[in-house]
């Protein structure tokens, strides 16, 4: 995937894009967006920054084998007092995508509270920065139709199944109780360590709650994928994209089930917060986690959770 970034300083930003044959004649098409800082003179109190940044990049067309390139505008607008430290921006991204030669079709806009945003492989990531002992909040839009896919406070464990027709790899995230975002399950559950799901674009496997032990900070664990059948391949041989192959690749054999396609893998959770705490250990069986064969620390436990949004 082909992307381009630009970001503007304080005053003028200009994006120009323009086909590879075009000479110095030839139109081209340009769009600009004025950055600004703004303080009340003579008042005492808080100062405005506004910053605009241009990305482009591109995503799968309508046909299979073709591209479609989008243009992403990101503004963030950011009120702050001087005596106040770290307030997120009020971030909005708009995608937009050619029209009679010019990027003036918008494909989808959408609006929250972060603290920067970023490209992610095929997927735009938003930042929130945790406070007051808060975790960060990562949020993952696709490029195609600005929805958040999955949010997590740690880093998200990739499986890709080589041998089979995927609609993208299998996701497992986890969002800490330490967020200080609305996560309702964990709000529900008393000493909730955090939220476990396992997805693939948008269609949700299984969700976990994970109840701790009043010893346990809640702190996001590190999640890692190890496999169990002996089916693992290298990544590096695999064609993925360098955010895709840090996950776990398996090879499905011809004799291999759909069932037992999701079943060759164990999910390990390490709290590294946590002095002495022990890895969970969580095997994945016909796409589900098996909770009955768990590895788990005294005073831990893990409730499945039935509800369809996180």
């Amino acid at each position: 995937m082909t992307r381009f970034g630009l970001t503007g300083l304080a005053g003028l930003i200009a994006l120009a894009l323009t086909s590879s044959s075009a000479s110095a004649a030839a139109p081209t098409f340009e769009r600009q967006a004025q950055s600004s800082f703004h303080q009340p003179v003579g008042k005492a109190g808080g100062f405005r920054i506004v910053n605009t940044t241009f990305t482009a990049t591109e995503i799968p067309a309508s046909d299979p084998k073709g591209v479609q390139q989008i243009l992403l505008e990101q503004t963030c607008v950011l009120d702050q007092d001087w005596d106040v430290d770290g307030s997120p921006q009020d971030m909005t991204v708009t995608a937009r995508v050619i029209a009679d030669g010019k990027f003036d079709k918008p494909l989808w806009s959408f609006h929250e509270q972060a603290d920067r945003g970023e490209l992610w492989d095929d997927l735009y990531r938003t930042v929130y920065l945790g406070r007051e002992g808060g975790e960060d909040l990562y949020r993952y839009h696709s490029l195609i139709t600005g929805r958040v896919e999955f949010q997590t406070t740690t880093d998200p464990v990739l499986i890709h199944i080589v041998g089979r027709r995927e609609p993208g790899p299998m996701i497992i995230t986890y969002v800490s109780s330490r967020s200080e975002q609305e996560i309702g399950v964990l709000n529900r559950a008393p000493n909730a360590l955090g939220l476990l799901v396992m997805q693939q674009r948008g269609h949700v496997f299984d969700r976990l709650v994970l109840v701790g032990a009043d010893a346990m900070s809640g702190l996001s664990p590190k999640m890692t994928a190890v496999d169990r059948l002996g089916t693992a391949v290298d990544r590096l041989a695999t064609g993925l994209s360098p955010v895709e192959s840090q996950g776990l690749v398996l090879l499905r054999r011809g004799d291999m089930s759909e069932a037992e396609t999701w079943s060759g893998f164990d999910l390990h959770l390490r709290y590294e917060k946590d002095l002495g705490a022990p890895v969970i250990v969580i095997p994945v069986k016909d796409g589900r986690f098996a909770i009955e064969a768990a590895v788990l620390p005294k005073g831990v436990s893990l409730r499945r959770d039935l509800t369809a949004a996180q």
